[in-house]
C-alpha cells in the first residue's frame, strides 16, 4: 500500500487470443469493511486467512485516465 501512496500511476492489461485491453490511471486505497463483506468469497481465505473481518484487507480503486481496446477476432493473416 505504501507503494501505491508514493506512485499511484498504474496500468491494467487484459488479453485473450484476439482481444486486448489496457487501462492507465491512478490507484486509490479504499478502506470499506462493509463493502469487503459484500464482495467476500470464501475461496479468498487462502490469501486472506483472517477472512473479511481482517482490518488489513483493503480495496484498490482504479480511476482510469486512458484506455485502449483492440479486437482482432475478425482479422485473418495475409500469406
Amino acid at each position: 500500500m505504501a507503494e501505491i501512496d508514493l506512485f499511484p500511476q498504474v496500468n491494467l492489461a487484459f488479453q485473450s487470443s484476439s482481444q486486448y485491453l489496457s487501462l492507465s490511471g491512478n490507484a486509490v486505497i479504499v478502506r470499506d469493511q462493509h463493502r469487503v463483506q459484500q464482495l467476500w468469497q470464501e475461496p479468498w481465505r487462502v490469501w486472506f486467512p483472517g477472512g473479511p473481518e481482517d482490518p488489513e484487507i483493503v480495496m484498490v480503486q482504479i480511476v482510469p485516465s486512458d484506455g485502449e481496446y483492440w479486437d482482432h477476432s475478425g482479422v485473418r493473416g495475409v500469406a
